[in-house]
């Protein structure tokens, strides 16, 4: 009883901020940030996870519990204090992982979307610009440095959610603006790669800032999200597989409280451009709109060459050459002829992954009776921004497309 009643004191007596990692069974860590007060708890999960999150906490028997927000259920913690650190689990449905922190401020608590000023503070782990804090202005698409004082946040909820695709549990944050909606939704379809959901922060700002809810998830077998991944070839098998995937992400995003289920959409980059078309029209109905940035029409074999030739060579000579060699490999063209929904195709005219011109050519061929608008910036490359940011001109165009369409 002595023991008992010691352990309650010191559950009862942990404050302060702590900082270390959740790990779900066969999954990769993710970062936890907890500003522990003696009734109210807030939660950063790290990039591209839940931000800021203020949660109740509840003390009993020497354990910590707290929740997160999450759907369709939250995600629960129940801690101990051992030694220095915190340990225990975390679950959340069926997920059940471990946790472990110590004592120390972590480099995510100022993540986030900010009204003043208009900026989203980002943070990537992998394939990305900087591993350390950077903003995206909101208007002009710039970067420029993070604030070095809390600025006014948006008013935004956050969600960690799982949802089925096929047999597999993918994990992602739903990002829903601030008001009281319904507003229009968009998932993030990723390029490319081994990638995570905070890769969606390039664009994601934009949306959420001018009141259309995100979605964006861990790809499969990558991050939180289970099933296998599929590798970066972009088989057939591999784009029907991803765009499945897609397809789930927006039929669970369209059942959601605040989400206006006749206004989804899909935005994607690179190989994304790929899995777009066959994600909307497998969606079945689902999918109103769609945003396509450096997304190849050619064939993966065309592409593929184009990147290859494009590393010595001009690219206009790399894609006189790759349209020589001919198509192979994973065609998307029949998939965009079924496309029944406005699309925003976004280019680079300095793009050495895949041949923008002779993307843009073919998209002319294929637009006839469908709501397609394709808009080059000349001195962008394949990811759109360099070392400043983006052209100052996308984020403005992008918020006039989304105007047009009712979107926003």
């Amino acid at each position: 009883m002595i023991a008992s009643a010691l352990s309650m004191l010191v559950a009862s007596a942990v404050t302060g901020t702590y900082t270390g990692t959740v790990t779900f069974r066969a999954a990769e860590s993710s970062d936890v940030t907890v500003a522990l007060g003696q009734r109210v708890a807030t939660v950063t999960l790290g990039p591209g996870h839940v931000t800021g999150a203020r949660v109740a906490v509840a003390r009993s028997h020497g354990t910590i519990h707290f929740t997160s927000p999450g759907l369709p259920v939250n995600l629960r913690f129940a801690l101990k204090k051992k030694g220095a650190r915190l340990v225990g689990a975390a679950t959340q449905g069926a997920a059940k992982g471990t946790v472990a922190l110590h004592r120390g401020r972590g480099l995510d608590t100022g993540l986030g979307y900010f009204a003043s000023p208009n900026v989203e503070v980002a943070r990537f782990t992998r394939h990305g610009y900087s591993t350390d804090p950077f903003a995206v202005d909101l208007a002009t698409g710039a970067f420029v440095d993070a604030p070095t004082s809390p600025g006014v946040r948006l008013d935004e909820r956050q969600f960690d959610v799982r949802f089925r695709s096929g047999k597999a549990t993918l994990a992602g944050t739903l990002t829903i603006p601030p008001g009281t909606g319904p507003h229009p939704g968009v998932v993030y379809v990723s390029g490319s790669g081994d990638t995570l959901r905070e890769e969606a922060q390039w664009l994601e700002g934009l949306f959420v800032s001018r009141g259309i809810a995100v979605l964006a998830y861990d790809k499969r077998g990558i991050g939180q999200s289970g099933g296998t991944y599929p590798g970066s070839l972009a088989s057939d098998e591999t784009i029907r597989t991803l765009a499945g995937d897609a397809a789930a992400a927006a039929r669970f995003l369209a059942a959601q409280d605040g989400v206006d289920a006749k206004r989804v959409g899909l935005y994607g980059l690179s190989q994304g451009g790929w899995i777009i078309p066959q994600a909307a029209v497998r969606a079945g109905g689902v999918v109103s709109w769609a945003v396509i940035e450096s997304g190849p029409t050619v064939t993966q074999g065309e592409s593929d060459n184009f990147a290859g030739l494009a590393a010595t060579l001009s690219i206009a000579q790399a894609e006189r050459q790759a349209r020589a060699a001919g198509p192979s490999g994973y065609d998307p063209q029949a998939w965009i002829r079924k496309l029944d929904v406005p699309v925003l195709w976004l280019y680079g005219g300095r793009d050495r992954a895949q041949p923008a011109g002779t993307s843009m050519q073919l998209l002319k061929t294929l637009s006839a009776g469908h709501d397609f608008t394709t808009v080059l910036f000349p001195t962008a490359p394949h990811s759109l921004f360099d070392e400043s940011g983006f052209p100052p001109e996308l984020f403005p165009r992008v918020a006039e497309w989304l105007r047009a369409h009712a979107l926003t």
